[in-house]
């Protein structure tokens, strides 16, 4: 049928005009048979091929959670500029993406939990989960959306959110950096107050923790001991912490004010993946990408994934800080629900919760595989709202819902891993030689304000839309919000490209993107963060 349809391929196209297709194929037949290329036997059982509406096939293959998958290995390769469309579509190329299937539908399960929670709202609240190998920078798992065919943004590479405490990870190594241990003491007190802010900045509840170590200050998440040690480092420091991890440079937010340290940078999920794929693999970052090879019709391999590696840490540094990521897994912790589903593996991470709760996250690792969980709410609009309390909890935080998804995910993920430490650590043996104020103890009771937070998020097979995980109380943090300044919702994709929703930054201007941005004025940006 195609060698008849050459010679009019726009005309004879069997969705165009059946029967002159039919006659076509008939004729290709006759002479295969005349030239002894066919006999007439096998040409009288010779069918005429039944055939597949084209937008039935690209309509199928673009639906549900894989095509996302597709259009973004797609755009991959484009970006490469290795290939063309007309390649890509017509070249007779198998593409090797670094998917593995497994991980992917625990990462489909662990999202698509959240479904069965009661509350959750799947027409405006969205759920981004990426994992990557740390030592390769392959994508093996990814959760863009539930279908590509209602929403063509992915969520994992195109949406922004502010990143919340999370950040705080990038001020911990600015730190190493110049020589910092975690022994060293801050002001955990709340209110505080900064030269150059017009407003103090509080803690979750406001709670004061007095004199605490970086490692408590990171486990329980106190914003006011972040902002001493970013006021002590420079902010620029943790800025530049932050982009040589893995964050872009052009990350909307991104700047060297103060609370910087608080996360009020919005960048992609995928690129806290990175960045913390990168304190995972000892400080050296590898570039994450989704096409490991093309081969071209032959079987020849015409394109191979590019293995851009980079030491931007000591691994000393990275050592001195991992102490501190994996005490927010312990009990009390922010992220200890992963501990209690029993996910072991060395795990380290960071949750983050964003002013009003536009968005919340978890970010964390093992040494085989780095993930970040993303979540936050829009209107019909597109534009960034709080997100709603669900599941019969008063809270929407990072450690919550977040953690939860990520535990989910990285114990089904990590079953079968090798229990293995990171073969890049060393023993630090560093000591704070500043701030020699006692520490204080601080309790793990509930704070004034106590929160809440969810035991293992349901799935299918375990609960229906009404049922609720076993809420626990525990103390979270809080902070203020800004003195001036607005946000913005709707939808921007990675180039910068931006539609629907809009708001006002420092210069007047409107600003357009998903979930959620603060006042560019480093001096009036307050932030919530856990």
């Amino acid at each position: 049928m195609l060698a008849g349809s050459i010679p009019g391929p726009s005309v004879w196209d069997p969705a165009v005009d059946k029967e002159m297709a039919r006659v076509r194929w008939q004729r290709v037949i006759n002479n295969m048979v005349e030239q002894g290329w066919l006999s007439a036997s096998d040409a009288q059982q010779a069918k005429f091929p039944d055939t597949i509406a084209p937008e039935d096939s690209s309509t199928n293959s673009m639906t549900g959670t894989t095509g996302y998958l597709l259009q973004q290995i797609r755009s991959e390769l484009k970006a490469s500029g290795s290939f063309s469309d007309d390649q890509l579509e017509t070249g007779g190329l198998k593409i090797v993406s670094t998917i593995d299937q497994t991980k992917q539908q625990e990462a489909v399960s662990a999202a698509e939990s959240m479904k069965y929670v009661e509350g959750w709202d799947p027409d405006h609240m969205h759920v981004a989960l990426s994992a990557v190998d740390p030592t390769t920078g392959e994508i093996v798992a990814e959760y863009a959306g539930d279908d590509y065919q209602k929403r063509q943004q992915n969520a994992v590479t195109q949406d922004i959110a502010q990143a919340g405490s999370v950040f705080k990870a990038f001020a911990l190594l600015a730190d190493a950096r110049q020589g910092g241990a975690m022994t060293a003491t801050f002001d955990g007190n709340s209110p505080k107050t900064y030269q150059g802010l017009t407003q103090p900045v509080r803690n979750d509840g406001n709670r004061s923790w007095g004199r605490i170590n970086l490692l408590t200050a990171t486990k329980y998440s106190v914003n006011t001991a972040f902002v001493a040690l970013n006021e002590k480092i420079g902010p620029s420091n943790t800025m530049q912490a932050a982009i040589d991890a893995g964050i872009p440079q052009n990350t909307m937010g991104l700047d060297g004010s103060l609370l910087n340290v608080l996360g009020v940078a919005a960048p992609h999920n995928i690129d806290l993946t990175q960045a913390y794929a990168t304190i995972a693999n000892g400080g050296v970052r590898v570039s994450t990408h989704i096409v490991r090879e093309v081969k071209d019709s032959t079987g020849a391999t015409v394109y191979t994934a590019p293995n851009t590696q980079e030491r931007v840490f000591d691994a000393g540094d990275v050592s001195t800080i991992l102490p501190a990521l994996q005490a927010v897994m312990k009990t009390g912790g922010t992220g200890e629900v992963a501990t209690k589903m029993g996910l072991g593996h060395f795990a380290a991470g960071k949750s983050g919760t964003t002013d009003d709760q536009k968005s919340a996250q978890f970010v964390g690792f093992i040494p085989q595989l780095a993930a970040t969980v993303s979540m936050y709410q829009s209107d019909d609009n597109g534009n960034a709202v709080s997100l709603t309390n669900i599941g019969g909890l008063n809270q929407f935080h990072g450690g919550d819902w977040p953690a939860t998804v990520w535990a989910q995910f990285m114990t089904a993920a990590s079953q079968g891993m090798d229990e293995v430490n990171y073969p890049w650590i060393t023993t630090s043996t560093r000591t704070s030689t500043t701030n020699p104020q006692p520490v204080q103890t601080p309790s793990v009771s509930p704070s004034e304000t106590p929160s809440t937070q969810p035991t293992a998020a349901p799935t299918p097979s375990q609960a229906t839309q009404t049922q609720q995980p076993a809420p626990k109380q525990e103390a979270t943090e809080n902070s203020t919000t800004p003195s001036q300044g607005g946000n913005s919702g709707g939808t921007q994709d990675k180039n910068g490209g931006s539609t629907g929703g809009s708001g006002s930054n420092q210069n007047g201007g409107d600003t357009q993107q998903n979930r959620d941005t603060t006042n560019q004025n480093s001096q009036n940006k307050q932030n919530t963060t856990q």
